[in-house]
């Protein structure tokens, strides 16, 4: 079997790409935005004869679970979520990043963030690199 290896997308293959992309777009879910406001970092996986797959890598921010004081009415929690929100869409345009995301920590919280327009993600896969008994080669 052929060695595979990994590295940054080459201007010449972005028509390469794009075919393919669109090609599998009825399971890729693929949004062009990011791509149109260069946030998106592609790599290639190819063998010594041919490109096999791109990954499209978009920065994201992911939040954690919140630490509301204990007792806080759910109004004043529901203005620190908004607060936050803000916060984060300004950051997000500041650092050219497209999505954030958000674990809720608990019911309200992700009640509130419903209401305010946040949309279910795909379900999302976690690679936690810090527990991961493999070194980079």
């Amino acid at each position: 079997m052929k060695e595979i290896t990994i590295r940054e997308l080459r201007p010449d293959e972005t028509t390469l790409f794009v075919k393919w992309l669109y090609a599998n777009r009825e399971i890729n879910k693929f949004d062009p935005e990011p791509f149109r406001r260069n946030q998106v970092k592609i790599y290639v996986a190819e063998n010594d004869t041919e490109i096999l797959n791109f990954f499209p890598v978009h920065i994201t921010f992911l939040l954690g679970a919140n630490s509301p004081k204990p007792d806080m009415a759910p109004i004043t929690q529901t203005r620190c979520i908004l607060a936050f929100r803000e916060f984060m869409i300004k950051k997000c345009h500041e650092l050219n990043i497209s999505d954030f995301y958000v674990q809720p920590s608990d019911v309200h919280y992700a009640d509130v963030l419903e209401k305010m327009g946040c949309e279910v993600a795909p379900p999302t896969l976690r690679f936690n690199v810090n527990k991961m008994k493999t070194e980079p080669r």
